[in-house]
């Protein structure tokens, strides 16, 4: 899952946060995100200017007053930690990565056409292979290698940034069940049939539903937020060609006698509402469970706030729209217990809720086909909206 954005630059399970000091290779590296970032957790635009005095700069000692990035947008020192908080007051930032942020972006122009082009030619590339008989065959392989790219690269991005947490996400699992049925369990058809009908309901709930709630926007010369659109629709997609159209078939248009790997399985015609929200919220909670043992035991989570993860990122608003108070005796300024459970169980209802639709999908094209396209149409507004009011700006 991307966090959302500001409503002016939507964007992904998923995805613009600050960015933490780098070497001079990766900053010379760096795409869009970064001053997408700065304007983000700092209010500063891409055309704004910082005083001459330094008061625009964040690198000040720990315990001085606090400054300000840009008129109306303060920078409160957090004290020994030489940190700052950001202009909402949730995040933390370190002051060297403000500084790194506000350095001019080198090779960023050639970066940006580089994902225009590639986001424009793989849009037109998945409506052929969804929609063209002829070559449908080849929509799994074009699934499996856009995944492995975009999550390794958002995987070498994001762990310089401290976001690698973001990584262990719904979303990402969600996708990967997609894999697991396309080519781990070809030949188990009780196995192939559970598991599709898991990876059926959490594409065409949560996953397209999270083009919504966390603002995706179709922004072609952004990577991050391509990615973010492509890890949230593909997988509709994939399930929509499976489910309503035929053509997923290797056969000899690939090489003669070779083993098929995905048309094994055919779709029932039906799944009950009971099957639907039953799997679906059985896969919701293997992930929890996997996800909770990953940053307590087998990659705790560290307690520097740097390190963020969808609950830390999403607290402050949290806080902002559920007052629930500070925690116990022990710990009188620490976040109430309540906190968690309350973003848990907010997070568990939503799920059940985008699961209810699955069984009419599943059984109508043209049902299916108008949810998805409601949905695919709020991520391209939302990119318009990006372009029109941010890139704008200078024209209008």
């Amino acid at each position: 899952m991307s966090p959302p954005t500001s409503k002016v630059a939507p964007a992904n399970a998923g995805a613009d946060r600050g960015e933490e000091a780098s070497p001079p290779p990766l900053l010379a590296r760096r795409s869009s995100l970064s001053q997408t970032l700065l304007e983000e957790l700092t209010g500063v635009t891409s055309h704004a200017k910082f005083p001459a005095d330094g008061s625009g700069d964040a690198d000040h000692h720990p315990g001085t007053p606090a400054k300000e990035v840009q008129s109306g947008t303060p920078v409160t020192s957090t004290g020994g930690d030489d940190l700052i908080r950001d202009r909402r007051g949730g995040r933390i930032l370190d002051p060297e990565l403000l500084a790194q942020l506000k350095q001019p972006r080198p090779f960023s122009k050639t970066a940006d056409k580089i994902a225009f082009v590639c986001g424009v030619l793989n849009a037109l590339l998945a409506i052929a292979l969804v929609f063209g008989d002829g070559c449908r065959w080849f929509l799994p392989y074009w699934t499996t290698a856009c995944f492995v790219l975009l999550v390794g690269n958002r995987l070498r991005t994001y762990y310089p940034l401290k976001y690698q947490y973001f990584l262990f996400d719904y979303c990402y699992f969600a996708f990967a069940l997609l894999l697991v049925y396309y080519w781990v369990l070809p030949e188990s058809e009780e196995w192939s049939e559970r598991v599709f009908t898991a990876a059926f309901v959490s594409a065409c709930g949560p996953l397209l539903t999270a083009v919504a709630l966390f603002r995706n926007s179709l922004v072609f010369h952004s990577l991050d937020k391509l990615t973010s659109c492509f890890l949230h629709i593909v997988p509709f997609l994939n399930c929509f060609a499976i489910r309503h159209f035929d053509g997923l078939k290797r056969g000899d248009r690939v090489v003669s006698g070779s083993k098929n790997h995905w048309n094994l399985h055919t779709p029932e015609d039906t799944i009950s509402l009971g099957d639907g929200v039953l799997l679906g919220t059985g896969f919701y909670l293997c992930h929890l469970v996997f996800y909770l043992l990953l940053i307590n035991v087998i990659y705790p989570l560290p307690k520097d706030p740097a390190y963020l993860t969808s609950y830390r990122y999403l607290l402050p608003r949290l806080k902002k729209a559920l007052p629930l108070g500070k925690g116990n005796k022990g710990n009188p300024e620490a976040d109430s217990w309540l906190y968690p459970v309350a973003y848990g169980l907010w997070n568990f209802l939503a799920a059940v809720l985008a699961f209810l639709p699955a069984p009419l999908l599943y059984y109508s094209g043209e049902a299916m086909c108008l949810w998805g396209t409601f949905f695919i149409t709020w991520g391209i507004w939302n990119g318009g909206n990006y372009y029109i009011e941010v890139f704008g700006r200078g024209h209008y």
